[in-house]
């Protein structure tokens, strides 16, 4: 027998709690689900033992799953917490009416499973998300637009995709945010059309940063190690590379290596020229080349 949709109960977390794993969606969606009356289970043994007796496969979705990982800057208490936690996922994942699906920012496994060793044994697959491309953005915002009654891409210009294209770089989360702020903008205007202006403004509001004019220790000291490491690679090399060259010589992921190029080309450390349909980043400025080339 073939199973139903009702057969499956999806619980989303959100985003981890430092302090217990059994979030208010958790129990909100068990209450409602099951009829528990005696008030929210507290502690993991509880929610187990409720789990276990459960006839229908639980779907658990953890987002923003990097959240659980321990950092070197926190204190004790917040380490000790957080892998618990981890363990914690690892006796849900042990259910055999538990399915858990961790997302999170690139690379996260890796220093999540050096937390806790066996998680990672129970690892059936891995997914990675790959930015869009620019046909892949425009058919995202044509869907939203025709799900909402309209057709087509209007009121967007075809030069206005691309604009959102250029500052996203296909990210989609980012890709909806901004086209959320400038529908909002074009619908207080007087405008027929939204152009690539009027992306082009809103992209830098909503974007703007303070530009840094001069490299001191502090601002280096600030940047986090993978942004100092693609600095590293950009300053050393001859020619401009694209995110998935910066990636490979980083050792990060494209995704990753993306939204650094990103974010150090918008605070003015770096430039970029588009050639085809990719960026090409450089860094253009005698400064950094001094301090990295001689690191």
């Amino acid at each position: 027998m073939s199973e139903r949709p009702d057969d499956y109960l999806p619980i989303l977390v959100s985003e981890p709690p430092v302090t217990s794993l059994v979030s208010e969606s958790i129990v909100t969606e068990l209450r409602k689900s099951f009829g528990i009356t005696q008030g929210p289970p507290t502690i993991i043994d509880e929610l187990v033992s409720i789990l276990r007796d459960v006839n229908r496969r639980i779907v658990l979705l953890i987002d923003e799953a990097q959240l659980l990982i321990a950092r070197e800057s926190e204190n004790f208490v917040v380490k000790e917490k957080k892998r618990r936690n981890v363990q914690w996922v690892r006796v849900l994942v042990d259910l055999s009416n538990v399915v858990v699906f961790l997302a999170g920012l690139p690379d996260f496994s890796k220093s999540l499973f050096q937390m806790f060793i066996p998680l990672e044994d129970r690892v059936t697959r891995k997914l990675r998300l790959e930015p869009l491309n620019l046909a892949e953005t425009s058919n995202v915002i044509r869907k939203r637009i025709e799900y909402f009654g309209g057709t087509g891409i209007k009121p967007f210009q075809e030069d206005a995709i691309k604009e959102i294209f250029s500052h996203t770089q296909g990210y989609p989360r980012a890709v909806i945010k901004l086209c959320g702020k400038v529908v909002e903008a074009f619908l207080n205007s007087e405008a027929a059309e939204i152009t690539k202006e009027l992306v082009n403004e809103i992209a830098i509001e909503e974007g703007r940063v303070e530009i840094v004019e001069m490299i001191t220790d502090d601002i280096i000291k600030a940047l986090t190690p993978a942004q100092n490491e693609v600095l590293r690679v950009l300053a050393n090399s001859s020619e401009m590379q694209k995110p998935d060259e910066v990636a490979k010589r980083a050792n990060l992921t494209t995704g990753g290596s993306g939204n650094i190029l990103r974010d150090l080309h918008e605070q003015g450390f770096i430039k970029r020229e588009l050639r085809g349909r990719a960026y090409y980043y450089y860094v253009a400025r005698e400064d950094l080349k001094r301090i990295y080339l001689r690191g």
